[in-house]
């Protein structure tokens, strides 16, 4: 019979070769396979709002000057709404025994963490004279990302999640008075 660890002590951790090893990658993948759900859910709800404005939906148009240059055919539209996030709590990560991934012994979540502080959401559509395939082939090529996204001046793929989703860091550089940032998503 195995024992449980006495009040205070930590948890055996399982070894990195092996059959742990396999299960700790397997549960990881059903996590991020399991999150990836939920995002594509939330975000094919929020990307086909036919609402509009009565559903808070604002039309962003640029400036003249900038509809030339970026956007001269007038095939991308922008939209912005302001919301709370989804998730309705703490988006820091709740690793397995309850804790989070800041090791103050905590049962997970961001203490500063407010349900009610709005971000921006940003929803554009563009309309690209293609075929699907030839689209999805293009748009998940890295090396052809500067060919199409003028913003992004560096980025990577840094995890492959599953065969659909991976995980991305990009660079965009300073815009005007907007500060240089980065991306993962």
């Amino acid at each position: 019979l195995a024992q449980e660890p006495a009040a205070g002590q930590q948890q055996p951790q399982p070894q990195q070769g092996g059959l742990g090893a396999l299960a700790s990658r397997r549960r990881r993948a059903r996590d991020f396979d399991r999150v990836s759900l939920a995002v594509e859910k939330w975000a094919e709800r929020l990307l086909f709002e036919e609402g509009g404005e009565e559903d808070g939906w604002r039309e962003v148009s640029c400036n003249k000057l900038m509809r030339k240059k970026f956007n001269r055919d007038g095939n991308v539209k922008c939209y912005l709404k302001w919301m709370t996030d989804s998730r309705g709590e703490s988006p820091a990560p709740k690793l397995e025994g309850g804790g989070d991934d800041d090791d103050d012994g905590g049962g997970g979540g961001d203490p500063n963490f407010d349900p009610d502080r709005e971000h921006a959401c940003v929803k554009v559509y563009a309309t690209i004279d293609a075929p699907l395939e030839d689209v999805c082939l293009y748009l998940s090529d890295a090396s052809r990302v500067p060919e199409y996204n003028s913003l992004v001046e560096s980025h990577r793929d840094l995890e492959d999640v599953s065969p659909h989703s991976k995980i991305t860091w990009g660079r965009c550089p300073q815009i005007l008075f907007i500060k240089p940032r980065d991306f993962v998503t």
